[in-house]
């Protein structure tokens, strides 16, 4: 659980619920919309409570980690299949055609 996600627990469900929205990058009159509150109401949370403002930046910042863990972990499974490939296209048969592809792969993500 991270410190957004115990800071959220604290506001009011809409107000938790905005927060998500508009750090995945939703407009504020989207966010307004499928919360059942009006534009004018996720506008003043942004304008006027700097602690709700920053708890949208807090989490974008979280999303954007989460993302960047995520497609590392990726490239890491990526990257040993490659280079397991080539491993056994050391001791095997393998065509030139895959290990040029295994070779590129690693090239890429170097």
């Amino acid at each position: 659980m991270t410190f957004c996600d115990e800071f959220l627990k604290q506001r009011p469900y809409r107000q938790a619920k905005a927060i998500d929205l508009l750090a995945a990058g939703h407009s504020i009159t989207d966010t307004a919309r499928v919360i059942g509150v009006t534009r004018q109401t996720v506008s003043r949370w942004l304008n006027q409570d700097p602690v709700f403002a920053d708890a949208v930046v807090y989490r974008r910042l979280e999303l954007r980690l989460e993302l960047w863990q995520a497609a590392t972990q990726y490239h890491q499974k990526v990257m040993v299949r490659a280079m397991s490939f080539l491993e056994s296209a050391l001791t095997g048969r393998r065509s030139k055609r895959k290990i040029e592809t295994a070779i590129a792969i690693l090239n890429s993500l170097s």
